[in-house]
């Protein structure tokens, strides 16, 4: 579990100043002078790492200036003692360093505890960050304790949540015990092979043993991926579409000058991977230079919300500055991290840090992302590209090209079919499943429904592909039905596992594979191991080996938006018999307790509940939701569940995005709102449109959180943390801000008053926020008003 810089230092300062005595007779420096000379000694404690973070984060700092250890530990006692007098940190660390004879600026005491941060972090200091962590979680959770026996007294669920309060305790020891431990002991490859090697292996349907007798024809990547089918792309925030994306991959891999990043967004299924292939094969004189990781399976322990991110990713890559020079960095699939909603910021801070290193000075660092997890790309610093779907020319060009490998002919009539609805056939992972399956092509006008006919148990479809070539006797063949309703069961299941446990990686083992097959047959009656067998020849599961770089064998679906669908389908075939609000309330609450809904499925959720006959999801949810509020998330659910407060939580922020599928405003909502953003401490919520008018919301955690168009006036916000929040078009008249943090926050059109405006300029933190555009000439721009405030 990762906490940012600003939580690190203030529990680093904690540490300080709880551990640390000055004891009459025996100064601190003289245990400073012992910590730092005895460093192999096994009696290591708190106290002695915090006094090695210290003298190591000044010689970084320095950069090895100063050799006198004595001038060293002079300063650190300093420091140290800057620390335990409860100075700013800034103050603190300004006297120590002063002692270095160096021209000491705010600036570079900034920088200094950035070092410092970056020396904590260390694997060999994770008991130290490991105490700051917990200190800060534990304090999270008496203030949770506190605020619920204050103010949930009436509350039914207030109760069984205070017993949690230990358990969840607990459960966040283990779970950082654990992810400390996996991450002290990853072993990262670059997967620069991997991806070249897929240029010349079979496409994942036309991949089949030559030994069976009903084989189909294979069909290899480079024979049907050809020049025409590279992706024609928009530049930035350009209008028209550009067609020239091998001069620009060559001026990045090839023919680079300089430091640069260039991010590819895309929809899922547009060829992002692919095309790290292609260049892979097509570049294939610069195989040396390229690096190449992704983000869920390889970056999983990074910071982002940290600074430093660029030199966290290198670190945990093992990549040393000296070796960077003219290489390529190639970091696929950004969508698929764990972060808050202002990636925009996380792309930013690469690209800050990226043309700040002096290290090296030919570098690319290019990233995949879908189009749709960056959606403000106004914000963007770095240079970006969205990539387009095909269109006639290179569909056409992609049918004959498939055609001619498979031996299949492609009629008049679909592929005029296919044209009339290039949105979605122009997708290459669409396109090629329906011609690789012969699906018939009826009504798609969604991906969803592509994905409906691919994978229909009614009709033909990938499961008839997955029993062709199994022998069953006549009285198995009669229950074929049966088979494709097992199949499709525990394709579902297997969704809604990952969705629950393993969403960043999309990664089942096979245990647990194993025992979803066996469930899921005895449920349906038909107990056949050969099912398990079938259930992998349709080829859109791949195993994952030891030889791949874990420690286990795992199964994930060959691409992530499959994955999505099936977490859907688990959905709405779960939701299809609930037909009261109390009912969908419950089964919503259980759907929801563990994964975070990602854009993607959203988009498929509002596709395929829009259709349903039995009742209309888009007017249950914000009812439904209202209810909850008012009892509690988990109140309507049937089971008990452990660590009540995360699952409350959990199910808050993802009942959020579901309502605002249908509702883009959220409205007015019940008061005890308020109550789940109190206790906020990590989830970032989707907070667009709410009316949140006269809401007590003093001290909360609205960090990262989107409050966009939010109704705030009158509400108190004294003390609440809005750092990096979105409170573009947000009305914030009459609302108290004292002691509020608005640092980074994005102000675009944000409502003030007057006097609001005087408060932000002397009391609150609101330096480095954008400049609002008020509606109302009442309002004083703020960046004018601090150009007055100067002259005068």
């Amino acid at each position: 579990m990762l906490i940012d810089g600003s939580m690190i230092m203030s529990g680093f300062v904690s540490k300080v100043i709880n551990e640390i005595v000055d004891i009459p007779g025996n100064p601190i420096k003289n245990a400073i002078k012992k910590a730092d000379k005895d460093r192999k000694a096994k009696n290591q404690n708190i106290e002695t790492r915090i006094y090695q973070v210290i003298i190591d984060a000044i010689k970084e700092f320095t950069k090895g200036t100063y050799k006198s250890e004595d001038i060293l530990y002079d300063a650190t006692e300093m420091i140290i003692n800057g620390f335990i007098s409860k100075k700013e940190n800034i103050e603190a660390v300004k006297t120590g360093l002063k002692m270095l004879e160096l021209q000491i600026t705010d600036n570079k005491c900034e920088d200094f505890l950035g070092t410092l941060c970056d020396e904590i972090c260390k694997d060999e200091n994770d008991i130290l960050y490991k105490e700051i962590v917990l200190m800060q979680h534990q304090q999270t959770l008496r203030e949770i304790h506190k605020g619920f026996e204050e103010n949930t007294r009436n509350q039914g669920t207030a109760l069984e949540i205070l017993e949690d309060v230990r358990g969840d305790t607990k459960f966040i020891r283990e779970r950082f015990d654990n992810n400390v431990e996996h991450c002290s002991e990853l072993q990262i490859r670059n997967r620069a092979d991997e991806y070249a090697e897929k240029w010349y292996k079979n496409v994942f349907l036309n991949n089949f043993s030559e030994r069976d007798e009903n084989a189909g024809i294979n069909v290899k990547l480079k024979d049907i991926y050809l020049e025409e089918q590279l992706p024609h792309y928009i530049w930035k925030k350009n209008k028209k579409i550009s067609y020239d994306l091998r001069k620009l991959l060559t001026e990045h891999v090839v023919e680079k000058s300089g430091k640069k990043m260039l991010l590819v967004l895309g929809q899922p299924g547009i060829g992002k991977s692919t095309l790290i292939t292609w260049m892979m094969a097509n570049f294939e004189e610069k195989k040396d230079n390229f690096l190449v990781y992704q983000f869920a399976s390889d970056l999983k322990c990074v910071n982002w919300q940290g600074d430093n991110i660029l030199s966290q990713i290198f670190e945990m890559l093992n990549l040393k500055y000296n070796e960077l020079e003219n290489k390529v960095l190639i970091l696929d699939g950004f969508d698929e991290i764990h972060a808050s909603s202002d990636r925009e910021g996380i792309l930013n801070k690469l690209n800050h840090e990226l043309a700040r290193i002096r290290n090296f000075t030919n570098f690319s660092l290019i990233i995949t992302c879908r189009e749709n997890y960056v959606y403000k790309v106004q914000r963007l610093e770095c240079d970006f590209i969205t990539l387009q779907v095909w269109d006639d020319n290179q569909i056409r060009c992609f049918c004959e090209a498939y055609g001619k490998e498979s031996g299949k002919d492609i009629s008049t009539s679909k592929m005029d079919k296919l044209l009339d609805n290039k949105e979605v056939f122009g997708i290459p992972l669409i396109l090629y499943m329906v011609l690789a399956l012969g699906i018939a092509i009826e009504k798609s006008e969604s991906l969803v429904e592509v994905y409906d006919q691919i994978f229909s148990i009614d009709r033909s479809s990938i499961y008839d592909r997955c029993i062709k070539n199994s022998r069953y006797d006549g009285e198995h063949r009669i229950s074929e039905d049966k088979i494709k309703q097992a199949i499709h069961q525990i394709s579902q299941t297997i969704a809604f596992w990952i969705f629950e446990n393993n969403s960043e990686k999309a990664l089942i083992p096979q245990k647990e594979y194993k025992t979803i097959c066996d469930s899921v047959i005895n449920q349906i009656s038909y107990v056949d191991k050969g099912v398990k067998r079938d259930f992998l020849i349709g080829n859109y599961f791949k195993i994952v080996k030891h030889c791949e770089g874990i420690g286990t064998q795992e199964l994930h679906f060959i691409h992530r938006s499959i994955y999505e669908y099936f977490v859907v389908v688990y959905f709405f075939e779960s939701l299809q018999n609930q037909t009261t609000k109390e009912e969908v309330a419950g089964k919503l609450g259980e759907l929801l307790k563990k994964g975070e809904l990602s854009l993607q499925i959203l988009e498929f959720i509002k596709c395929k509940f829009d259709n349903i006959k039995q009742y209309s999801l888009s007017d249950f949810t914000k009812e439904s939701f209202q209810m909850m509020l008012q009892d509690g998330m988990t109140y309507y659910m049937k089971g008990k569940y452990k660590n009540i407060i995360e699952r409350e939580m959990n199910i808050f922020a993802n009942m959020l995005r579901v309502v605002h599928v249908w509702n883009p405003q959220l409205g007015k909502l019940d008061d005890n709102i308020a109550l789940y953003l109190q206790y906020n401490t990590t989830i970032t919520l989707d907070l667009r449109g709410a009316d949140l008018r006269g809401a007590n919301l003093r001290g909360a955690n609205l960090s990262l959180v989107d409050l966009s168009e939010a109704d705030l006036r009158g509400a108190n916000l004294s003390q609440a943390d809005f750092m990096a929040a979105n409170l573009s078009e947000a009305d914030l008249r009459g609302a108290d801000l004292r002691g509020a943090d608005l640092s980074i926050a994005y102000l675009k059109e944000t409502i003030f008053d007057e006097k609001q405006v005087e408060l932000l300029h002397e009391k609150c933190n609101f330096w480095q926020s954008k400049v609002f555009i008020p509606k109302t000439d009442e309002i004083i721009i703020y960046r004018d008003y601090c150009a007055r405030k100067q002259n005068s």
